[in-house]
């Protein structure tokens, strides 16, 4: 979706991760599978699609971005 969207003329900014609520239990996903689906969708990308800034998700201080996921004591966590 993300090469098409550039392929439309659609400068991405960031991709939203939506909050676990309502019916989110059918289509709920762990942060960290989220964060692989979104960085193959970026290393298989060029031009204007490099300017998406990660993974976003709506949290209760306001806005939280995704930077990543690290290993702490063979648990994967997200940065």
């Amino acid at each position: 979706m993300l090469q098409k969207q550039v392929a439309l003329g659609m400068i991405p900014y960031y991709m939203f991760v939506a909050r676990d609520t309502g019916a989110s239990n059918y289509f709920s996903v762990t942060l960290v599978k989220i964060w692989k689906i979104f960085w193959d969708a970026y290393t298989g990308i060029i031009g204007f699609g490099r300017r998406v800034r990660g993974l976003s998700m709506s949290a209760e201080p306001g806005k939280v971005l995704i930077n990543g996921v690290t290993d702490i004591e063979n648990e994967k966590d997200l940065l």
